[in-house]
């Protein structure tokens, strides 16, 4: 028979959490690739949310660790001279939006200078030429693709916003200057159309696309929304000429359809439609500035074949198309295929074969992957490549071009290229977030001499 342990004295009493310190005039060195500032404190690493290079500042210890520490501003002692007032006054509150507080065209600088540091520390890689950033032709404003939360509380207040920082809460923001200014007029509408009305407590995100034509808008619920909420919303969406429909329990409802939402490329002339739930660029001059690069530097000629991995609905794969022989366009959700195939159809561009395959699990004995290519374009998401790029090494591609939207994945897959006989031949950023910490990365890779 199991003996129960004996305790004298009473209870075990649980550990009491350590109280945690303000650490005062604390020198910020770097910004990390997260945003925050770097400091070390007795040889330790502090990174601190809202600071930034150059400041001195007091810092509230948030979380401490093993190999560094976590800490969030708590006065700012000195601040940098690249310091400005946020455009949004919930700057500090939403978790959207990081860097408000830094000078934009500073901002891309530093976040490129990092992004550099971390591929000679970690992967000893140093590009032989280094572009100019790719900025963005608007700070705010510019965002065309959006979740926006939506929710109600016991009192019946409508509260429509994004999730505050490392929290799943809902902030109510009227208006967001970072949308464009047809989202945040939906979003206005959609409040003025609920507010009063109950039981909104069922829906809980509005996903935006904003084409050159018009907004398309998906609200997504728990489960059918009341009538009363569903006529609302009926109503809102014929007032307001969008493309609106509701999804529940696997369901999708189409409450209005007025056209095909879609985006052109006046450039190459070339029309893009897309479904509410298709990925789509959020900013729609940088998404531009980064096809112009890829044609600038892949450098594609009328004879030869392209193969572009994650090609979704076509970004790259049409503009290419009409500059090669040959372009082969492979995607692992079968929905952006069908897009991809719709939009060279609507294009008359018969030169681009779409495929589905899984990227993340390439079947080597595939027919696209037993074949030669001229030029290879990786548009991968936040897990980059690294189980599909050693294939490539027999595809015999002069140059593959690499757009990352995560820069470790980037160290990582570069490594992985250099492995198989690829070098890095041009480097730059591309600002398609602005007032964020995040950054897209675009490397030119051509085997090594």
């Amino acid at each position: 028979m199991r003996r129960r342990t004996v305790r004298y004295g009473g209870p075990k009493k649980s550990p009491s959490k350590p109280t945690l310190s303000l650490l005062e005039s604390i020198q910020v060195d770097s910004l990390s690739l997260e945003g925050r500032g770097v400091a070390r404190v007795d040889g330790k690493a502090l990174f601190i949310q809202g600071a930034l290079p150059g400041e001195t500042v007091s810092a509230q210890l948030t979380k401490p660790g093993k190999r560094f520490d976590e800490a969030v501003v708590h006065e700012i002692k000195d601040p940098s001279e690249y310091r400005i007032t946020p455009s949004c006054a919930f700057a500090n509150e939403c978790g959207g939006c990081d860097l408000q507080h830094l000078d934009p065209d500073r901002a891309v600088d530093m976040k490129r200078d990092q992004i550099l540091s971390t591929l000679t520390r970690h992967s000893n890689l140093e590009p032989q030429i280094i572009d100019t950033p790719i900025v963005s032709e608007q700070t705010l404003n510019y965002r065309r693709s959006a979740r926006v939360g939506i929710n109600q509380r016991e009192n019946g207040e409508l509260i429509i916003g994004f999730r505050r920082p490392e929290s799943n809460k809902l902030i109510d923001i009227p208006s967001c200057p970072v949308l464009t200014a047809r989202c945040n007029h939906f979003l206005t509408a959609l409040r003025e159309q609920l507010v009063g009305l109950d039981k909104l407590k069922t829906l809980t995100h509005i996903s935006l696309s904003d084409g050159d034509n018009l907004l398309a808008v998906e609200i997504r619920a728990k489960k059918r929304p009341s009538d009363e909420v569903m006529q609302a919303l009926n109503s809102l969406a014929i007032n307001e000429k969008v493309n609106l429909r509701v999804s529940f329990n696997d369901q999708l409802l189409t409450l209005n359809t007025v056209e095909e939402p879609a985006f052109i490329n006046k450039r190459h002339e070339i029309l893009y439609q897309f479904d509410t739930n298709d990925f789509i660029q959020v900013n729609a001059s940088v998404n531009e500035a980064l096809i112009e690069t890829a044609i600038e530097w892949l450098k594609p000629q009328q004879n030869e074949r392209l193969l572009d991995l994650f090609s979704g609905l076509g970004n790259f794969s049409l503009p290419l198309a009409k500059l090669t022989k040959e372009v082969v366009a492979v995607e692992g959700v079968s929905a952006m295929v069908q897009r991809s195939q719709s939009n060279a159809a609507l294009n008359a561009i018969d030169n681009l074969k779409s495929i589905k395959s899984d990227l993340s699990n390439p079947d080597k004995e595939t027919a696209w992957l037993n074949s030669q290519y001229d030029l290879i374009l990786l548009d991968p998401p936040r897990s980059g490549a690294a189980d599909l790029i050693p294939h490539l090494k027999e595809l015999g591609a002069r140059a593959i071009l690499y757009i990352a939207c995560e820069p470790m994945s980037l160290v990582r897959d570069s490594r992985i290229l250099g492995e198989i006989g690829f070098s890095m031949k041009r480097f730059t950023v591309a600002d398609m977030f602005p007032q964020t910490h995040h950054i897209e990365s675009i490397a030119l890779f051509e085997p090594t001499p």
